[in-house]
């Protein structure tokens, strides 16, 4: 997995400890919840922990993972995007995720084709699919 992906707009890198407040923030949104699920992140400690098991458990285990997603302009985490493992698929799965008022902008498929052309050269994931979640 490489560590650092840019775009024309976006900076993606992997997630770490220190960035749990926006871990927070995302698994607590209206989105996350409504099409993702409650992962029962109830205070930062809960992230702090989402983030050692959940996140950084993909890139040990399978060598890709979700980035957190950060705009050029001031460097603040929107959202995420990666590779993901998920148990009812055989291959790896593009996932990704905004705060509300990054919606609609198109970070998602720039991050996206981002991450596919990164992981065509770098990962180990033989195939990626793009699974799609509607919105109104």
């Amino acid at each position: 997995m490489t560590e650092i992906i840019e775009t024309e707009r976006l900076i993606l890198r992997k997630i770490e400890e220190s960035d749990c407040e926006f871990v927070y923030s995302l698994l607590n949104s209206p989105g996350w919840l409504k099409y993702i699920g409650d992962r029962g992140i109830n205070n930062l400690e809960d992230a702090k922990t989402y983030i050692r098991e959940k996140v950084v458990s993909l890139y040990d285990q399978h060598g890709y993972g979700p980035y957190g997603v950060r705009t050029k302009l001031n460097n603040s985490l929107i959202g995420f995007c990666g590779l993901f493992k998920r148990e009812f698929l055989e291959d790896a799965d593009v996932g990704f995720a905004f705060l509300p008022e990054h919606s609609g902008k198109g970070y998602a498929i720039e991050s996206a084709v981002s991450v596919l052309d990164n992981a065509r050269d770098v990962s180990r994931a033989s195939k990626s699919l793009c699974y799609y979640i509607g919105r109104k």
